[in-house]
């Protein structure tokens, strides 16, 4: 049910969805499902919750789950679809704040929204770190 909502951005739902499998005992919660509801703030109906997708990372390191790369690419999701220029912070402190280093989904990610905003300063920079990474070879133009 969490992911179904998730799917939708329905974040009243699943957030009333996810206290009930913690309330109950029904499931711990873990990385997938922390992802998940990272993943329906970034999805939200009506526009991206950046506020609410990087509160569900505070909210998992409160219950002692340590955020992985498909966690931390969810939340970066909010970043993309607010076309929020901070997602490039974000990224290169993954691994500093997380302990995580960033894959070829979260440079992709960057990428797009410098792309978008035709910031092509930026969206070079970020080719040369992909290039760098040998995340290119996996690009097609």
């Amino acid at each position: 049910m969490l992911n179904a909502y998730a799917q939708i951005g329905d974040v009243v739902n699943a957030e009333e969805i996810f206290t009930l499998m913690t309330k109950f005992d029904y499931v711990t919660p873990n990385g997938i499902s922390f992802a998940t509801l990272a993943y329906c703030y970034a999805n939200k109906e009506g526009g991206p919750d950046l506020d609410g997708a990087l509160s569900v990372i505070h909210r998992a390191s409160s219950t002692n789950v340590k955020p992985d790369i498909k966690f931390l690419n969810s939340v970066l999701g909010a970043f993309c679809r607010a076309e929020k220029e901070d997602a490039l912070k974000f990224v290169q402190n993954m691994r500093a704040k997380y302990g995580v280093e960033p894959d070829f989904i979260s440079w992709n990610t960057v990428l797009t929204i410098f792309v978008k905003a035709g910031d092509a300063h930026r969206t070079e920079q970020i080719l040369d770190i992909m290039d760098e990474k040998k995340f290119l070879a996996r690009l097609s133009f």
